[in-house]
């Protein structure tokens, strides 16, 4: 939205990590994954990175129905920490997912330019490097229940010159 008022350029929400965790009914977005936040009770640390953003009601409602409020994301309050350490409840999205308890080993490949995109906002709007980091461990990181990197980034390198 062109005319929104930011309240903190850079905030995260502790306690959970970004996951692509739905697969999009979209054509466009050729049926890949979308993005989603996991929260990780048994790893604390982790946490996404994004940007508090003050919306009107109309603003709200238009984000809602372009990102598909009760049948492809819900709205959830999050306590989220902005760069100062001052604390705020926010209104967040969360995928809907066919099995709740199975949320956290979820994974469907998305798109490259999907995540580009994501990339270049958090970028745009000055997140840091570990926004950056986690996005892509996000993006090629296979979840499963035997418990392989299960929801623990902190650690993860990513080798660059590959």
């Amino acid at each position: 939205f062109p005319s929104h008022d930011i309240l903190s350029p850079i905030a995260y929400l502790p306690g959970y990590r970004l996951g692509f965790t739905r697969k999009s009914k979209s054509e466009r977005r050729g049926r890949m994954g979308v993005a989603d936040i996991v929260k990780t009770d048994e790893e604390p640390q982790n946490r996404v990175w994004g940007v508090i953003f003050s919306l009107t009601l109309e603003q709200d409602r238009a984000i809602a129905d372009k990102e598909g409020n009760n049948y492809a994301y819900r709205q959830i309050w999050v306590d989220v920490t902005d760069q100062t350490g001052e604390k705020h409840r926010c209104l967040t999205y969360e995928a809907i997912v066919e099995n709740e308890k199975q949320r956290k080993f979820l994974y469907y490949n998305p798109l490259d330019t999907y995540c580009d995109i994501i990339r270049k906002g958090g970028q745009e709007h000055g997140l840091p490097q570990e926004f950056v980091d986690h996005l892509e461990i996000a993006r090629v990181t296979e979840r499963n229940s035997v418990g392989i990197r299960m929801n623990n980034v902190s650690g993860m390198v990513l080798d660059k010159d590959k």
